[in-house]
């Protein structure tokens, strides 16, 4: 989430063109699914752990409870779409900064 903070931060304060905007919102796009696969990933590793603490001290096998991933994944998803959408058309979306010069 930072990441993409980051990016679209960079998108809409610094003077650059509308290309690297459009990259630099597909590189969003693209790490935002990514970090979804890891996450479900971390989840199950994490689940298979638990699940072999509990057989090792005698407890019996619990289900596992993917609300939190899965709304952190949705979240996710969300940004992703944001981005790829925004990617095709950063102008549209997002304004040059123009410097005003105070005349005397």
């Amino acid at each position: 989430m930072t990441l993409t903070g980051g990016l679209w931060f960079a998108v809409a304060s610094f003077d650059i063109s509308d290309r690297a905007r459009s990259m630099l919102l597909l590189f969003a796009g693209i790490s935002n699914l990514l970090m979804i696969i890891a996450l479900i990933r971390l989840r199950y590793v994490m689940q298979r752990v638990l699940a072999d603490i509990r057989s090792y001290d005698g407890k019996g096998k619990i289900g596992g409870n993917f609300i939190i991933v899965g709304t952190f994944c949705a979240l996710l998803l969300f940004a992703a779409i944001g981005s790829f959408v925004t990617s095709c058309g950063p102008a549209a979306y997002f304004t040059k900064n123009v410097a005003v010069k105070a005349t005397p």
